[in-house]
């Protein structure tokens, strides 16, 4: 059985968004650059919700482009919590590189980003990219 510090030497964590209230505004994660994994996990998070609220990811060509070249997945990759229902909740959004992904058209960065609500939304997002490509003591860094 694997313990928790073999688990953090196959793993990358990364924090895209910290527990937030979207209440007013999108918000957008960091940027994974997933040159050196071959999946990752999305862990969505949902608190208190007086909106809806919803996660998507996309696809860019580069590091925080403003998302002028973000694109949709082959597979549509969104998750979508329900006022009323969902509050305190977690749902997960799982990406596999080769097929979800168009690296041959240069896609190789992932965008997290959510709605704007229109009422106090609370929302947070983990990354755990996984499958490295080159092992390492360490793992390579999915952000830049």
């Amino acid at each position: 059985m694997a313990n928790l510090q073999q688990l953090q030497k196959s793993i990358a964590i990364v924090q895209i968004i910290s527990p937030v209230d979207i209440n007013g505004g999108a918000v957008t994660g960091d940027y994974i650059h997933m040159k050196n994994y071959d999946a990752i996990v999305y862990v969505c998070e949902a608190g208190a919700l007086a909106a809806n609220l919803v996660i998507t990811v996309n696809q860019c060509t580069q590091d925080a482009d403003g998302g002028t070249d973000a694109k949709a997945m082959t597979n549509a990759k969104a998750t979508t919590f329900t006022n009323g229902t969902d509050e305190d909740t977690v749902r997960v959004i799982q990406i596999d590189v080769a097929q979800d992904m168009d690296v041959e058209g240069g896609f190789e960065w992932l965008r997290v980003q959510t709605n704007a609500a229109a009422s106090p939304t609370l929302g947070a997002v983990t990354a755990l990219c996984y499958r490295a490509r080159y092992a390492e003591a360490t793992m390579p860094s999915a952000i830049t």
